[in-house]
């Protein structure tokens, strides 16, 4: 196993690792995984993104990719997240995206949260039970 982390400047941080796995007589695999997250802030807003991308050489079918991002001030914060699925990172049909935003007004006569959210899964789903 290799393993390489990089932080840059505090707002900045990269992982990249590779793995090598052996079950006798079964299976030996490389798993390879990158990651990268990126944090901006000012005086009002956060604001984070990230990238994961692993991989697997000899079963492509288990490879993903997850890209996320957050933002954040005092009156609003959203998040979504895209993961991506399957040996091909463009076939839209493996693709599961997933987003929430929270709008707060509080105060002493009245408050208000205001919560939406949205699930999108193209692919066929089958549930057993």
């Amino acid at each position: 196993m290799q393993s390489n982390i990089a932080i840059r400047g505090g707002k900045a941080l990269n992982i990249r690792t590779q793995m090598d796995y052996i079950i006798p007589k079964v299976i030996r695999d490389k798993v390879t995984l990158n990651a990268k997250i990126n944090r901006a802030q000012t005086k009002t807003t956060t604001t984070i993104k990230g990238n994961t991308n692993v991989g697997f050489k000899l079963r492509p079918e288990y490879n993903f990719q997850i890209a996320s991002s957050m933002s954040h001030n005092k009156k609003h914060s959203e998040g979504s997240m895209e993961i991506t699925y399957g040996a091909n990172k463009k076939d839209r049909t493996k693709r599961l995206f997933i987003s929430t935003s929270v709008t707060p007004k509080l105060a002493w006569k009245s408050s208000n949260l205001k919560f939406d959210s949205q699930i999108q899964h193209p692919a066929s789903i089958r549930i057993a039970g």
